[in-house]
């Protein structure tokens, strides 16, 4: 009897957009296997996913996302939509699930909340990916946390999304 290989995030597919050859415009939805969304703990893997997701384009966009997978993968993985004045956030999609918070990886606090905000907005000023650590006071003491926002465009070429990477440090 064969033994059945053990299910790995190796085999998540992302959603890439395949072309509709009578409009010639992407088409979301379709998945092409090969791009797994990178491990939880390394940012260079991410940042080199986050690069190939754009296709020759600014920045990848939304659409492209397989956001379960993403959820599967980084259980504390929130997108954030810019509002379109002055970076407000308009929006904050987790992509993790109910299920994922509250597991005690992650003790959400307005400080820890406002951080995000903060990371995300700098994201879309600058447009690139930004990463910073920052310590927060929590039930033993301090934590450190350490956010990599990744920033997408919706259709054009500024970024008005970012896809924010939360975890401990």
């Amino acid at each position: 009897m064969t033994a059945t290989p053990a299910a790995s995030l190796a085999g998540i597919l992302r959603k890439r957009p395949t072309v509709n050859s009578a409009a010639g415009r992407p088409v979301p939805g379709h998945l092409i296997p090969g791009h797994p969304v990178p491990g939880d703990d390394d940012s260079v893997a991410v940042i080199a996913w986050w690069s190939a997701l754009k296709r020759g384009r600014a920045y990848p966009a939304p659409a492209d996302l397989d956001r379960g997978a993403i959820g599967a993968a980084w259980p504390e993985a929130v997108l954030l939509s810019d509002g379109g004045s002055g970076g407000d956030i308009a929006r904050a999609t987790r992509l993790g699930g109910r299920g994922a918070f509250g597991n005690g990886a992650v003790e959400h606090s307005a400080m820890l909340t406002e951080f995000l905000l903060a990371v995300g907005r700098t994201a879309i000023a600058r447009g690139a990916p930004v990463e910073e650590v920052r310590d927060f006071p929590s039930a033993g003491g301090r934590a450190a946390y350490r956010i990599l926002a990744l920033p997408l465009s919706a259709g054009g070429d500024a970024p008005d999304h970012v896809l924010c990477h939360l975890r401990r440090a």
